[in-house]
């Protein structure tokens, strides 16, 4: 067992690193601190989406379908409070997400609420939810990324779970 001081800081990594791969389009990293399986919820955003769990390459995939259709991404997270309970974990973050798309804007406030478990001595992100507090800007450039990342990468973008097609 580590210390609970690594551990905190470490799952807070966890997370800071796949908001950093997001928008520094690093989906290897992406992949590496993210379970095999992961519960997305989404639906405080659009309420017609269906938590659901999914595998995590599907995710990523998605991930690195819709990103790139932006011309640029800022994933910020502050204040996290974590708990632990060996070798499964609980943070929850207040985050901002900036998206810009063709001189628009779109941002999110709100934060994640997130668990994790250590396998393999590290710990990987095995569920998300994201509790939106306020948003601002032109939601309308959501698809429209996602229309371009699936032309970038000339392929169809896959839902996520029951009802999950569009914007993250």
């Amino acid at each position: 067992m580590i210390s609970t001081e690594v551990d905190w800081i470490e799952i807070c990594q966890t997370r800071y690193r796949l908001a950093a791969a997001i928008d520094g389009r690093d989906w290897d990293l992406a992949r590496a601190v993210v379970d095999t399986q992961v519960e997305l919820d989404y639906s405080s955003y659009a309420s017609e989406r269906v938590p659901g769990r999914v595998p995590a390459e599907e995710w990523i995939a998605y991930l690195a379908t819709l990103f790139p259709g932006f011309d640029a991404t800022q994933h910020s997270l502050s204040n996290p409070v974590v708990e632990l309970a060996g070798d499964a974990a609980g943070s929850t973050m207040a985050m901002t997400a900036e998206h810009l798309l063709d001189g628009c804007r779109f941002t999110i406030g709100g934060r994640y609420e997130d668990a994790y478990r250590r396998r393999d001595g590290r710990w990987r992100l095995t569920a998300t939810r994201l509790v939106v507090r306020w948003v601002h800007g032109d939601a309308a450039i959501m698809p429209l990324a996602l229309e371009r990342g699936v032309a970038l990468r000339g392929e169809a973008a896959r839902p996520l779970a029951p009802g999950v097609e569009a914007d993250v």
